[in-house]
């Protein structure tokens, strides 16, 4: 189930709870108490979702596949259509209104179900996925709905006021500070970037204990770098994931933007600004290469003659023009 992981990942970060800032306080100024508000706003916003998923999924039902070409199938299809517009909505919510943990329980338990009905294959049809479908979105509705009481208005202050933000950002053409607005915090492990004596770690030491400040943007760094060193033979798959895992890894790529564009403290720093920056991500996308090099010698990829000296240089190339491009 796709779209539960999706439809709850989306509300993470921008849910339908989501207001503008002052028609938010305004809200929470009165008397009111919120389920009044944030319920209708809800209801509202995730038909318009529902429908939107509806329109766009049987689109492409219709433009990919003969399903609706038959009679027969063609009242199964729509069924399946709408249950999944159905189910789609309330995950969103729910991605917005429930912790971490039990968004992934609930993904994990939508996969185990599309697993299920993958084991059980043609028994029962369309018929049955429609009916697993409506019902999840019942169950997904009514845990969602029934914690819109318990939201939290500062967090929910707080991630209006950056979603105001970040749209003001987009509309003026700077696209890359709203998107940093959504880059995870870095927390803990502080003082592992001094040594004993205080100074300063190596380069490679400060880079590795940035990423491990934060863990899930690291951990989706090195599993785009293990593969895209795996796939490097395939040339265009291993290099975009070389391009992703180099980029996510490591944080000093907004340290460079910041040296090379704001006015020094210091004096001016001649030189070195671009090899501090490209100490740790180049390590850890040669590292990545050479672990899925070896991975690759015992996986199936295909092959078509690409080798690491001709991609690494322009997958690093690639990461350093984007950033400067975008400071």
């Amino acid at each position: 189930m796709v779209v539960c992981w999706c439809a709850q990942l989306a509300g993470r970060f921008w849910g339908p709870l989501v207001l503008q800032p002052f028609l938010l306080h305004v809200f929470t100024s009165t008397d009111l108490p919120p389920p009044s508000y944030l319920g209708t706003i809800a209801r509202r916003r995730l038909a318009y979702a529902g429908g939107a998923v509806l329109v766009a999924a049987g689109t492409a039902a219709c433009l990919t596949t003969d399903l609706f070409d038959r009679p027969g199938d063609a009242a199964q299809g729509l069924a399946v259509v709408v249950g999944l517009g159905a189910l789609t909505a309330p995950a969103w919510l729910r991605g917005q209104v429930r912790p971490v943990r039990d968004s992934l329980g609930a993904a994990a338990g939508a996969d185990g179900v599309g697993l299920l009905l993958a084991l059980l294959g043609g028994a029962g049809g369309l018929w049955l996925v429609a009916g697993v479908l409506a019902t999840g979105a019942a169950v997904l509705g009514r845990a969602a709905f029934g914690s819109v009481p318990s939201v939290d208005l500062a967090r929910l202050a707080r991630e209006s006021a950056r979603a105001a933000q970040s749209q003001t950002y987009a509309v003026t053409g700077t696209l890359h500070h709203a998107l940093d607005l959504y880059r995870p915090e870095p927390r803990g492990r502080t003082s592992a970037l001094l040594r004993a004596d205080g100074q300063l770690r190596g380069r490679l030491a400060q880079g590795a204990v940035r990423a491990l400040r934060t863990p899930g943007r690291a951990a989706a760094a090195g599993a785009a770098l293990l593969v895209g060193g795996a796939a490097l033979t395939a040339w265009m798959a291993g290099a975009v994931c070389g391009y992703l895992g180099s980029g996510w890894v490591s944080e000093t790529w907004r340290g460079l933007r910041d040296e090379l564009t704001l006015p020094p403290l210091y004096g001016e720093w001649r030189g070195g600004a671009l090899g501090r920056a490209l100490a740790w991500p180049g390590a850890a996308l040669a590292a990545g290469t050479l672990v899925g090099g070896v991975l690759a010698l015992v996986l199936p990829w295909p092959r078509h003659g690409a080798s690491p000296l001709e991609t690494l240089p322009l997958v690093v190339g690639s990461v350093v023009l984007s950033r400067l491009r975008r400071a």
